[in-house]
């Protein structure tokens, strides 16, 4: 009875293990990925990479997710990265921060 806690034990650990060393990456599809709306997604140790698939006209993305590293050579869109959840939408605070700056600048500047 004790081995049989031990084994399952073990089994458990092996699990967590792997999780550990697997990549995670943002899932979504068409109008989740317009909306921002994604899912964590652990990747299977086969897709070694994040991906961010966008339209190639008008640049919105399409998808994101885990596949392999060769997936990204048949799309001129296409975007891999290595590490945790780096497929995510880049964020607008340095748009918003220059802006911010510029205004201070130019309402020193104007005032005299």
């Amino acid at each position: 009875m004790a081995a049989r806690h031990l084994l399952i034990f073990a089994c458990a650990l092996l699990l967590c293990v792997q999780n550990a060393y697997s990549l995670s990456c943002y899932k979504c599809e068409k109008e989740a990925c317009k909306a921002e709306v994604s899912k964590e997604q652990f990747c299977t140790t086969e897709k070694d990479v994040c991906y961010s698939l966008s339209h190639p006209k008008s640049g919105n993305v399409m998808e994101r997710g885990c596949k392999t590293k060769d997936f990204c050579d048949i799309y001129a869109s296409c975007k891999t990265c290595t590490s945790d959840f780096c497929n995510s939408t880049p964020t607008i605070l340095p748009s918003f921060l220059l802006i911010g700056v510029s205004a201070l600048v130019a309402g020193r500047f104007f005032r005299g």
